[in-house]
């Protein structure tokens, strides 16, 4: 049905498309070659909706041809473009799936756009696009539209269209898509670090001037009535939009990526002493940057990884449990010590397993030394 939805022209959808075309959006967004492929937060969907969508997504695509998917390939291309036609290429389930996303959206607006008053383009739509692009492991070319359509999004919100504001799960699916653009492989954008914090930071821009905005602006929907746009309605980022975006630079493979992790999360704690809650350093938070010094694998940065972990055994000694060192903190960090190599290397990890089996056998069954931590340290 994709097909057919995508090269039917404007005005001749039937009900039956329209409302299937938000249905096979989301598998599609989801990748149905791929179950459980990562691709970010889950497009928000009515339950029924869902499983009707997953059934009728997977067997459309189960029973479709190389031709039928070429040729829904090339039907989406057309209506909306290929971006970054130079960095992708047509093979891959991937980028099939989020161009037929896309495709479906494009075709949604014609229809609209042609005078049919029952096709509708909500956030959940758009979402649904961003969320295919997250999910196409694409890179950085994936990331870069996906962050193209979050800005179309926001300034056609700006322009009066209420239905297509960007919400929280709009960010997040681009926070994820650049920072799997950062992880070695094709497609890996050395930039992508710093365009996930880029967009965390236009999120919390955001957030401030809606929370300074009293007055409440007017805009006027596609029939006509008067609707009021809530100036409380801020785009606010949550933990895992922070640890998004230490997971960017944790993953990436530039010389100074552990330093500007380390200076994100010094970032966070400063945003969290003046109030922003969702910055609150957790043992994910730490757990990213020791991520990122540990792949460094020289003296310096065995250091500064064992200076994190004693700062976490402090907050967790002085009641913040939230940022206790776990098991791959500690494994973390003897594998960074480990690296090192010579009597030096091996004594800093074998240190670092000693404080941990301290900890265990002072009752934090959670610590309990694994074998992997023992090799390490062999």
């Amino acid at each position: 049905m994709t097909t057919d939805i995508v090269a039917s022209a404007p005005g001749d959808l039937s009900p039956e498309m329209i409302s299937a075309a938000p249905e096979l959006m989301a598998v599609w967004a989801s990748n149905p070659y791929a179950p459980g492929a990562a691709g970010g937060t889950t497009v928000k969907a009515k339950a029924k909706a869902k499983a009707k969508a997953q059934a009728k997504g997977s067997a459309e695509a189960a029973s479709m041809s190389k031709d039928d998917r070429n040729g829904a390939l090339s039907a989406a291309s057309s209506h909306w473009g290929r971006p970054g036609a130079g960095q992708l290429t047509a093979d891959g389930h991937g980028l099939e799936c989020a161009l037929a996303v896309e495709g479906l959206l494009k075709r949604l607006v014609d229809e609209r756009e042609a005078g049919n008053a029952d096709a509708s383009v909500t956030t959940e739509e758009y979402n649904a696009v961003l969320h295919g692009w997250a999910n196409s492991g694409r890179g950085g070319a994936a990331a870069q539209r996906a962050e193209q359509i979050l800005i179309q999004m926001q300034d056609q919100y700006l322009a009066g269209d209420l239905s297509v504001r960007p919400d929280l799960d709009s960010f997040k699916h681009v926070l994820t898509a650049w920072s799997l653009a950062s992880r070695p492989g094709p497609g890996r954008e050395d930039s992508a670090p710093d365009r996930a914090q880029a967009v965390l930071d236009w999120m919390l821009e955001l957030g401030a001037m809606d929370s300074d905005d009293e007055e409440v602006s007017s805009a006027v929907d596609y029939d006509g009535d008067e609707m009021v746009r809530p100036a409380s309605a801020a785009i606010v980022p949550d933990a895992e939009c922070f640890d998004l975006v230490l997971r960017s630079w944790a993953g990436s493979s530039r010389p100074d990526a552990p330093y500007r992790a380390e200076a994100f999360l010094i970032r966070m704690d400063r945003l969290y002493l003046t109030g922003n809650e969702a910055a609150k350093l957790h043992t994910q938070s730490f757990n990213e940057v020791l991520t990122a010094w540990g792949k460094c694998g020289d003296k310096a940065a065995s250091d500064r990884a064992e200076v994190l972990l004693r700062h976490m055994e402090k907050l967790s000694d002085t009641g913040e449990l939230e940022a206790s060192p776990n098991l791959a903190s500690y494994t973390t960090v003897a594998s960074s010590c480990a690296r090192v190599g010579g009597a030096y290397g091996a004594g800093k990890a074998e240190k670092v397993l000693r404080a941990l089996e301290k900890r265990y056998n002072a009752g934090d069954v959670t610590l309990r030394p694994d074998t992997i931590l023992y090799n390490i340290c062999l």
